[in-house]
């Protein structure tokens, strides 16, 4: 039996760009693993259509003070980690805006704890909206 496919992502509460998160996670099976944060923004959209791709979702709270949101994204990409180290295939993705400090760290974490992310430039997909 093979493990689902894990998607973690990261990006700014004010995201709106919804064509951009819609074109990486829709090539994902129903049934893949979505992970996020659930802020506003970025977590949202992908929520949203993460139900709607049929993900199996898994939402961290979100504590609204520097500690929380770090210890969230600590804890976002420790399990991505930990799925990733019994057989998962892990696929990160960041939603930076300009000044998205937040993002940018979770970014560094991605790396030190050896999960993957992509970048995502809602430009270079060319989303205007």
């Amino acid at each position: 039996m093979s493990r689902p496919d894990v998607v973690i992502v990261t990006g700014s509460r004010e995201w709106e760009h919804r064509r951009t998160v819609a074109s990486v996670l829709e090539p994902f099976a129903p049934g893949t693993i979505l992970i996020h944060g659930g802020c506003r923004g970025l977590d949202q959209i992908a929520g949203t259509f993460g139900r709607r791709y049929r993900f199996t979702m898994l939402e961290l709270p979100y504590f609204d003070d520097e500690e929380g949101r770090e210890a969230r994204n600590e804890s976002m990409f420790a399990m991505a980690a930990a799925l990733q180290s019994v057989g998962h295939r892990v696929h990160g993705f960041a939603f930076p805006l300009p000044g998205s400090i937040g993002t940018h760290k979770a970014i560094r974490i991605a790396k030190r704890l050896g999960v993957p992310v992509k970048v995502i430039d809602r430009l270079a997909i060319g989303d205007d909206s």
